[in-house]
């Protein structure tokens, strides 16, 4: 950075000199070296600028104005957080034995009959890291126990999880 400060220094004009140092002028000799690295930062900066000037000069826009400004009917098909009170649930029924129904044909291949995941699943995590309950209040002590019911222990914030995760192969879930 030095050599730079100084081959800058050394370029000034006289009068610039004069002012900048109380009228004491710095002598203008520069060295081979320092006239090879001046000149390769000018060369940089003038291939930064040419390309920045000849695309102006050829009428393309400095900023691009990409796509429209969202409508509230498409901010409200993806808009899809469910607040603890449940406003926004999607219109349902269901009971205990249709929830069991569903979890034991969708849930329990991962998850385990007894909500506490399945051991040596093949490609992904398995046992303990697939376990649903346990572990509620737990997340700001010194052993925190990660667990769907320490994260989401409310079924509207648990539904919205589930809406998120499990709607990537299934749009619109």
């Amino acid at each position: 950075m030095y050599i730079l400060g100084d081959v800058l220094l050394r370029c000034w004009h006289t009068a610039v000199q004069r002012v900048a140092y109380g009228g004491t002028p710095i002598p203008v000799g520069i060295l081979r070296r320092q006239k090879s690295i001046a000149i390769t930062f000018i060369a940089g900066g003038l291939a930064l600028a040419v390309p920045a000037a000849l695309a102006y000069a050829q009428g393309y826009p400095s900023r691009y104005d990409l796509g429209t400004t969202a409508t509230q009917q498409e901010i409200a098909e993806v808009a899809i957080a469910i607040p603890a009170d449940g406003r926004g649930l999607p219109p349902g029924r269901g009971d205990y034995s249709a929830g069991k129904a569903v979890y034991e044909t969708a849930c329990t291949a991962c998850h385990g009959t007894d909500l506490k995941g399945v051991a040596g699943l093949s490609d992904m995590p398995s046992g303990v890291a697939l376990r649903l309950i346990g572990g509620r209040g737990t997340l700001a002590s010194a052993n925190p126990v990660a667990t769907v019911e320490s994260y989401w222990p409310y079924a509207t914030t648990l539904f919205g999880y589930i809406r998120v995760i499990f709607g990537l192969h299934v749009p619109g879930t």
